[in-house]
C-alpha cells in the first residue's frame, strides 16, 4: 500500500523543485559583504553631506578607536564640530575601494574624497576604514586619516 499516488508524488517534486528555487533564489540576491559595506559608507558620506549625527552613531561600533586613540564619542563629538565649522559640506566619493580583510568579519575599507562647501574642492581627505560584522550588520570598528585629512 502506497501513501502517495504518481499524481500526489508529482506535486510534491513540483513544490520541493520550486521551494529550492526560491530558496537559491533568496541566496543570489542577499547582497555581498562589499556591497553592503559600500552602502554603510556610502551613507555616511550623505550623512556628513546633510550634517546628521544618526547614521554615524548607527554605523559606528561603541568599541571604535580611530588612528589617534580617539573613542566613537570623541570621534562623534569631532564630527559635531566639524558640522558647526562649515556652513556647507559637499563631498565628491573619488575612489571607495572595499577587500576582504584578515579573516571573514572584516572588510578594510579605503575613500579618496575631495571635500568643499562650495563647487570647487577645498581639501581632500584619505580615509581607511576597518569594517567589522557585528550581529546581522557591518560597523566600523576603526578609522585613520592621511596625512591630509582631519584629525590629525
Amino acid at each position: 500500500m502506497s501513501w502517495f499516488g504518481t499524481r500526489q508524488k508529482q506535486s510534491a517534486v513540483i513544490f520541493a523543485a520550486i521551494l529550492i528555487g526560491l530558496i537559491f533564489l533568496n541566496l543570489r540576491q542577499a547582497e555581498s559583504p562589499e556591497v553592503q559595506i559600500e552602502k554603510n559608507v556610502r551613507s555616511l558620506v550623505a550623512a556628513a553631506e546633510a550634517k546628521e549625527m544618526g547614521p554615524f552613531r548607527d554605523l559606528i561600533s561603541a568599541d571604535f578607536v580611530d588612528a589617534n586613540g580617539r573613542s566613537r564619542d570623541e570621534a562623534l563629538n569631532l564630527l559635531k564640530l566639524i558640522y558647526l565649522r562649515h556652513t556647507k559640506i559637499q563631498i565628491n566619493v573619488v575612489s571607495l575601494d572595499v577587500k576582504p580583510g584578515n579573516s571573514a568579519d572584516q572588510y578594510t575599507v579605503n575613500l579618496f574624497v575631495l571635500m568643499s562647501e562650495g563647487l570647487l574642492p577645498q581639501d581632500k581627505g584619505n580615509f581607511s576604514m576597518l569594517w567589522q560584522k557585528r550581529g546581522s550588520e557591518w560597523l566600523m570598528t576603526r578609522a585613520g586619516w592621511g596625512d591630509d585629512g582631519y584629525g590629525e
